[in-house]
């Protein structure tokens, strides 16, 4: 269901959608754990990722068993000694039972669908996140003070929501309609605090509509999305997160993640390949709001198909149809000497049938397909991702064989099927195809759009789940859920809003939100048991000095999904609003500690109430924020590359390595990143230059031997514990002898360096320096010193 709500604050007994702008929807944040008010007339054909926005009404849980065992282990962790026998073996008694009482609200949670009546108690899951809506009872809202915090949870005592009736004339025990106003009562506070919205401002001066529990509270409709009908277990349903696989050539239909990149194409993985890739996953969405007790039926409903990575709608190019069907388009068509004009996007092709015998299939909505003499020209149309879905993006589902069409059906789960395009302006239909031309200088291959249908272009549809029906998310869609929410998070909310952090209450909101960010990302990369994490702790853990361990599938997500993308881009603009760091400042990490205050307002400038002492407080806070955010991106991206063979030369490739290199000495911890970088990666270690190790040469001459600048230069001798002789040759070189050949400059710095840098150092007269490292081929000479 959706939860819908009327934006008239004196007006509690308003109709929603009475005036325009007068309606709002509850949208669930994963990352932050909380729930606002989207303020939009409708969700269908809105851009809006409406998975967002989906909560399933499930039956009153138990936890019971779960509180007693959290209430135990609590009980340890504070005593001074280890556990006795007594205590392990009550543990292991309360684990069974915990597990059993999982396991018991499962088997609830995937119960049948029956009507709900009020004075009920329900629990509202969001779809997404998997996560329940509970009402901190001892927690005021975060903007509204004297409202209650409504937050997602993994579920407890908190989570009751009794329902009421919102007008007088319903009663306790009337089964609850959908479509009509009913309120939300906390069982916990009782005593009518029901849910509600509060429109306030935040520190940055934004006005948001916030989702709390306040005493009276206000009326939500319930409006059905999508419902389980016969055979759910067997019938696709919305939103479904699916695969579109190309059986005849072994490819999936794919897009890249880049907003930039709007041309879908066929990726065929190698043979080697044995992840699924993020980059083919799409969410099949309703066109029309009338489908939620009918689902998806073949050849009659109209569906959109969202990318999941880019949040990009499926196409066809319109403009290609315009040109094909021009005046001058159509000359080019018949005249051979006329030249063809060069595009960018996908081109528009004629083709004359070279058979007489060959039919072209046309399929009107609710019949079977006719053959019809193919005395037309073969259209082709190019296939692009749009913003907003349109007329250009509705799509039908059409069965393979002639002999499921007639009677409007339900169209399964799984199974091959033709995705067609009706043109409404021309009649014609198009059909989804590939011809096999190659895109790019990998194995992808382009796709079109045909006028003329071919069995061979019939698509395999995979789901990878039916959230509706068994609220089962596998591991890779629920990783690429979290890794989705991350990325649209920095591009919608934080990144557009570093560009100028001159407004200290600006700065301070957006560091605590990309702090926050940060610090739930790299626990979920680290598989952190503090990631998101229920347990109240004393400290809140500090993510730079989290144990971590290397997930690698996770890692693939972030570069597949364009995550590591957006923190270099977020990163690029962060930097610029720190101008000592842009001087090349080496010390500026250890003046930023310095500089360090608390985050609290002192007694004394409060007392004052002076505007000065409260900027001058808030541009200290300001800069220490900075510089966490600073640190916490360096270290996220150790987490994404780190054992990644593909993940280090993506980063290479796309020259952020020389970024890494640039924040060396900043005090921002790019040191050590650049080392666990380099250590194991002998490719990209001997594509270093001899700057970059004079850098380090100068980090030992003027912050000290560190273990850091050591191993760097360890780690350029011997990555992976392999010797490389010319990188060997290379620090030798800077550190003991530069060569006799070498230039009078270079010798001098040379020397320098082992003077003031090398304890002891010998060198023999008359040796053969400028010999190469390695030992000569037995039987011949060594090398000329011009090839050392």
């Amino acid at each position: 269901v959706l939860l819908k709500t009327q934006l008239r604050e004196h007006d509690l007994y308003a109709e929603a959608g009475d005036t325009v702008g007068n309606t709002g929807w509850v949208r669930a944040d994963g990352v932050r754990g909380q729930c606002e008010l989207v303020v939009s007339d409708t969700l269908h054909q809105s851009g809006l990722d409406v998975r967002e926005f989906l909560f399933v009404i499930v039956e009153q849980l138990n936890y019971i068993a779960q509180k007693d065992l959290a209430r135990f282990n609590k009980q340890l962790s504070r005593q001074s000694g280890p556990p006795t026998a007594a205590q392990l073996a009550q543990q292991k008694m309360l684990r069974h039972r915990a597990h059993h009482e999982a396991e018991g609200n499962n088997q609830t949670t995937r119960a049948g669908v029956r009507q709900i009546t009020y004075g009920e108690i329900i629990q509202v899951q969001h779809l997404r996140t998997k996560r329940f809506l509970r009402i901190v009872a001892k927690k005021s809202a975060p903007l509204q003070k004297t409202s209650r915090a409504v937050e997602l949870h993994t579920g407890s005592s908190s989570s009751w929501l009794r329902v009421n009736p919102f007008f007088k004339h319903k009663a306790q025990g009337v089964v609850v309609t959908l479509g009509e106003q009913l309120l939300l009562e906390s069982v916990k506070l009782a005593n009518a605090w029901n849910l509600n919205w509060a429109r306030c401002k935040t520190m940055a001066n934004d006005q948001v509509y916030e989702v709390n529990c306040a005493e009276v509270g206000r009326g939500f409709y319930l409006e059905l999305y999508s419902r389980s009908i016969a055979d759910d277990a067997k019938v696709l349903s919305c939103p479904s997160p699916i695969r579109l696989l190309h059986p005849h050539l072994c490819g999936w239909v794919s897009a890249s993640c880049s907003l930039n990149k709007r041309a879908p194409h066929l990726r065929r993985p190698d043979g080697q390949a044995r992840r699924q890739n993020a980059k083919d996953i799409w969410v099949i969405e309703p066109c029309l709001p009338d489908t939620a007790h009918t689902g998806i039926l073949w050849d009659v409903t109209p569906v959109s198909f969202r990318h999941f990575g880019s949040g990009q709608y499926l196409a066809v190019c319109e403009q290609d149809l315009e040109e094909a069907a021009s005046p001058s388009a159509s000359a080019a068509a018949r005249d051979p000497h006329v030249p063809a004009t060069r595009s960018s996007r996908p081109s528009v092709r004629r083709l004359i049938p070279l058979s007489g015998s060959e039919v072209r299939l046309s399929l009107a909505e609710g019949h079977s397909p006719k053959a019809s003499a193919n005395n037309d020209q073969v259209r082709f149309a190019g296939c692009m991702l749009v913003d907003q879905p349109g007329p250009a993006s509705w799509f039908y589902l059409e069965p393979c064989s002639a002999l499921k069409h007639g009677e409007a059906q339900n169209v399964p789960r799984g199974g091959h099927m033709m995705l067609r395009w009706h043109d409404p302006s021309t009649e014609a239909l198009y059909w989804l195809g590939c011809e096999g031309k190659k895109k790019g200088t990998r194995r992808s291959l382009m796709l079109n759009w045909c006028s003329t249908r071919f069995a061979r272009d019939a698509v395999r549809l995979d789901v990878l789940d039916d959230p509706i029906d068994t609220m089962d998310d596998s591991a890779l869609l629920y990783d690429c859920e979290v890794v989705a929410e991350h990325t649209k998070l920095l591009r919608t909310e934080i990144h557009p809003r570093c560009t100028d952090l001159s407004d200290v209450n600006v700065a301070a909101s957006v560091c605590a939100l990309c702090e926050h960010a940060m610090n739930d990302m790299i626990f979920f990369l680290t598989d952190s048991p503090h990631w998101r994490s229920e347990e109240v702790h004393s400290t809140e853990p500090d993510a730079l000095a989290e144990v971590w361990t290397v997930n690698h599938d996770r890692q693939m997500l972030t570069m597949e999904l364009k995550f590591i993308d957006v923190t270099f881009a977020l990163f690029k603009d962060f930097i610029d609003q720190v101008p000592v760091l842009m001087d090349g400042d080496t010390s500026w990490g250890r003046r930023a500690v310095a500089a360090n205050v608390s985050m609290q307002v002192r007694a004394g400038e409060v007392a004052d109430a002076e505007q000065h002492g409260w900027n001058r407080v808030m541009r200290n806070m300001v800069a220490c924020m900075k510089t966490r955010c600073l640190k916490l991106i360096v270290r996220l991206w150790m987490c994404c590359f780190f054992g990644s063979r593909t993940i280090e030369q993506y980063l290479f490739k796309n020259g952020w390595v020389d970024t890494i290199n640039e924040l060396n000495g900043h005090g921002l911890g790019a040191s050590d990143v650049f080392v666990a970088l380099m250590g194991n990666n002998g490719a990209l270690v001997r594509k270093l230059d001899r700057a970059t190790v004079l850098k380090f040469i100068d980090f030992i001459r003027v912050l000290g031997p560190l273990n850091t600048w050591m191993s760097f230069l360890t780690a350029v001798c011997a990555p992976a514990e392999v010797a490389v002789g010319v990188m060997q040759q290379m620090v030798l070189s800077n550190l003991v002898f530069a060569g006799h050949r070498a230039p009078e400059s270079i010798r001098t710095a040379t020397e320098r360096n082992r003077q003031d840098l090398l304890i002891t150092a010998r060198l023999i007269d008359n040796a053969p320096l400028g010999i190469s490292l390695g030992a000569p081929l037995q039987g011949s000479p060594p090398p000329p010193l011009e090839q050392c």
